[in-house]
């Protein structure tokens, strides 16, 4: 492999990286609307409107601005995560060649970092509009299908009051933060994943680059390494084993008795 080539394999597993942590962020989308779900359903059903053949229009209609609101919450994490795998792996790709030219020149290497986090201020407040944009589709298109079904005054009051009462204001602050919190925490993580691999590639494009000098091949210099590893873990672990058996015979072997003939 060209040393140049490492360009190409540290950005296909930067991207697998923020694939997996993708997958990641809307496992927790889902957690985090499935409990909007609850409370959303659980103000129709206390308010006697089950989900039944007469109200099934409503709890497919409340489906749906869900399925809206995952989508658009997902989709703008899945934004800022791939906004920064852009910037990390162009960063990356930057310092790898970098690196090439301080070794091939015999100079010092000092590693070029380009931080990107989004505001968190910016981040909540566009994921709380983006839930007060439901909340309102949510109310409006419950009011008319009730309407149409022909419900009470009353009951539509009842209704329209909880939602407010329950749903706005501290819920969909606490949501935005919970929410917020889950991405800045994966933006992080992807930001550390990206940075190991940055390293861990620097790494092995300098031990490519001395194999390459001194005539080794690369894949059994790495090999030969990884079995020494293996072999010094299995040392490592046999001499903790001795040292606790050597602590416990210790504790239980008697103190050596004097016996003085004199």
């Amino acid at each position: 492999m060209k040393l140049s080539d490492l360009d190409n394999k540290f950005t296909d597993k930067a991207y697998r990286i923020l694939s997996n942590i993708i997958k990641i962020q809307k496992d927790l989308d889902f957690t985090r609307i499935d409990d909007l779900r609850k409370k959303s359903k659980n103000i129709l059903q206390s308010n006697g409107i089950f989900e039944d053949k007469r109200n099934c229009i409503i709890y497919q209609m409340v489906e749906d601005e869900l399925h809206k609101l995952e989508d658009s919450i997902s989709m703008y994490n899945q934004d800022n995560l791939e906004d920064m795998t852009h910037i990390k792996v162009d960063n990356g790709i930057e310092n790898i060649s970098y690196k090439i030219e301080c070794l091939e020149q015999d100079d010092k290497f000092t590693y070029l970092d380009d931080e990107y986090i989004p505001s968190r201020k910016v981040n909540e407040n566009r994921i709380k509009n983006i839930i007060l944009n439901y909340l309102g589709n949510y109310k409006a298109n419950i009011v008319n299908n009730l309407v149409r079904n022909g419900y009470s005054q009353n009951t539509i009051d009842s209704i329209e009051e909880q939602i407010e009462k329950n749903m706005y204001k501290d819920y969909a602050n606490i949501l935005a933060e919970k929410i917020t919190q889950d991405g800045i925490k994966n933006l992080n993580l992807l930001d550390e994943s990206l940075k190991d691999l940055t390293n861990n590639t620097l790494e092995e494009l300098e031990e490519r680059y001395n194999c390459q000098k001194n005539g080794i091949v690369y894949d059994e210099f790495k090999e030969k390494r990884a079995a020494l590893k293996e072999k010094a873990k299995k040392i490592n672990y046999l001499m903790s084993q001795i040292d606790m058996i050597d602590k416990k015979i210790s504790k239980i072997t008697p103190g050596k008795v004097i016996i003085n003939n004199n």
